[in-house]
């Protein structure tokens, strides 16, 4: 069940989204509350505008970065930031926390550092290194990420990253590594009734029709360019698939094999009852009649 926080920073968040120019709010406060739950959306359209808003107390301007922490996780942000940016980041990223508390039993054991800045800071839109989260609100592909659900399902997966990062589980299989991250970040914001699950599988299978994918997945193990929305699309899928049958406990434990040394694929067969080449061959199955597109030409 979705607590209070969640709700409230919901609710704020909507607020500053639908205001007719940017305004000097507060950030989300776990004290804030509404009446009701927003309903889900579909993809493509807006954040739903809840029945009951809080009317915020404005704080007086910065021009200095400023600071605001959530149980476990500090926030850091350019003075240029505006209120709504910083709400939306601050939204997505509590709801990665929120979803990991519920579904693993806890987040982060450490604390996990979060900055929004307007430069070039970051290695991309969002990203994650170790316990720090980086975002460059000015980026060609944060900007272009739109409605607004997709750039809170990309703060979740960047969440999960650092709780892979707090498991030992290293970046391979790089399909596996992005493609969990990806699908946790969907479950996350279908959790939280941001989209609901159909629109959400909708909206990857457009990405893999526009741009199709025929590489096998055994083929795509290792990638060192930064991976396209369509590959994300694709991995999230086989994620979707691998979990189909087994639950976080499983990933749990693969996570752990890497700890102890053991080979991703010896991790995974232990973790999740099968070789990784028995899991492929059923993919390429599944995937051939599922998605909108040969799986190999």
């Amino acid at each position: 069940m979705r607590s209070l926080a969640i709700l409230a920073a919901l609710v704020i968040a909507v607020a500053t989204a639908c205001s007719p120019r940017e305004t000097a709010e507060p950030s989300p406060s776990p004290t804030d509350s509404a009446t009701a739950a927003p309903t889900a959306t579909a993809a493509g359209t807006a954040l739903p505008s809840p029945t009951t808003v809080k009317t915020p107390t404005p704080k007086p301007p910065t021009a200095t970065p400023t600071a605001t922490a959530i149980p476990s996780v500090v926030f850091t942000s350019d003075s240029d930031i505006t209120e709504r940016e910083r709400a939306l980041v601050q939204l997505g990223v509590l709801i990665g926390e929120e979803y990991a508390n519920e579904q693993f039993g806890g987040g982060s054991r450490r604390t996990v550092f979060v900055h929004i800045a307007h430069a070039g800071v970051c290695i991309s839109g969002a990203s994650a290194i170790g316990y720090e989260i980086c975002v460059n609100a000015a980026s060609d592909s944060w900007v272009a990420l739109s409605p607004d659900y997709l750039k809170l399902k990309i703060l979740a997966h960047e969440y999960f990253h650092v709780w892979q990062h707090d498991l030992f589980c290293y970046r391979e299989p790089k399909w596996l590594f992005e493609g969990l991250a990806e699908w946790y970040g969907y479950e996350a914001i279908i959790d939280a009734g941001l989209v609901d699950r159909i629109a959400a599988s909708t909206e990857r299978q457009v990405e893999l029709q526009d741009s199709p994918i025929h590489e096998p997945l055994s083929e795509q193990e290792i990638l060192y360019a930064a991976p396209t929305r369509p590959q994300y699309a694709l991995w999230s899928f086989a994620a979707q698939r691998l979990m189909a049958g087994n639950s976080d406990e499983e990933v749990r434990a693969f996570c752990t094999g890497r700890r102890d040394d053991l080979t991703w694929k010896e991790s995974f067969a232990d973790a999740f009852g099968q070789t990784v080449e028995e899991f492929y061959e059923e993919f390429e199955v599944w995937r051939d009649g599922f998605l909108p597109y040969s799986a190999v030409e």
